[in-house]
């Protein structure tokens, strides 16, 4: 599917007839820049920092079951997203925007993203009709942040999302954003 904005351009972390669209140490300096920015614990809010490191973050997107794209805005790496939890034509995104788009263009970025997922299609039809989100109530600048991109909240569920570093569980945020019929 081609992009309708040319500053925006989301490649997808694959393989193309076995060559990887991009390096390991690519995809490593991901998460450094995650790290450096400070945005490592509440992206992962789940995972032990002591056991998530730049090789087990590889690993999450080489070989599990998630799918890593990479957001350039202008030229410029600006993030990146992943969607997991598969189910029919539905999966579950989770967002990391760098410092150089925070504020009001990390929304547009959000959107464009939600737009570009629901608007995929295969030799079948649409690939997703809807993609979720969960989002711990104690991050409040991502809760804004679903509003702004249009996910609708369904609701809270208690005690759902586990904050590592703290070992406390607070309650999720179940949202969602459907293809437009």
């Amino acid at each position: 599917m081609q992009q309708k904005n040319p500053r925006i351009e989301l490649i997808c972390y694959d393989a193309v007839d076995g060559i990887p669209t991009f390096a390991d140490s690519f995809i490593m300096g991901l998460y450094e820049r995650m790290k450096a920015q400070g945005s490592l614990s509440d992206v992962f809010y789940a995972y032990d920092p002591q056991l998530l490191g730049p090789e087990q973050f590889l690993d999450l997107f080489k070989f599990g079951s998630n799918r890593l794209w990479v957001i350039f805005h202008n030229g410029e790496v600006s993030g990146f997203f992943w969607l997991n939890d598969f189910a029919e034509k539905s999966a579950m995104i989770h967002y990391c925007f760098f410092k150089n788009i925070w504020g009001p263009q990390s929304a547009v970025l959000g959107r464009y993203i939600l737009d570009y997922l629901l608007g995929l299609r295969s030799e079948t039809g649409p690939v997703f009709d809807v993609i979720t989100g969960l989002t711990p109530v104690t991050n409040r600048l991502a809760v804004r942040f679903l509003e702004k991109v249009g996910m609708t909240v369904v609701g809270k569920i208690p005690n759902r999302c586990l904050i590592f570093t703290d070992r406390t569980t607070v309650p999720g945020i179940v949202s969602y954003r459907t293809r437009k019929a």
